[in-house]
């Protein structure tokens, strides 16, 4: 079961990747010109990927022991043994 926490990170996460195809939607049809780009653009759509892993690094301990749990296997540290 997923709670208010998990659901704002889900978001969060489905938010990012949606801002990340429009960068690539918009390096596709031209709107966004890399030959007229100062770098930052970039640097936005580097920062929004580093910020889904950061996410779902916090996410995936979580699923890691929901999952491991109702299946009866043996959790330690973050790693299934």
């Amino acid at each position: 079961m997923v709670n208010n926490t998990q659901k704002d990170k889900l978001e969060r996460i489905q938010s990012l990747l949606k801002n990340l195809k429009e960068d690539f939607e918009m390096l596709q049809d031209g709107r966004w010109d890399m030959n007229y780009s100062d770098g930052t653009e970039c640097e936005a759509s580097i920062d929004n990927c580093n910020k889904i892993e950061e996410l779902i690094k916090e996410l995936l301990p979580l699923t890691s022991i929901e999952c491991t749990t109702s299946l009866g296997i043996e959790h330690y540290g973050g790693e299934i043994q």
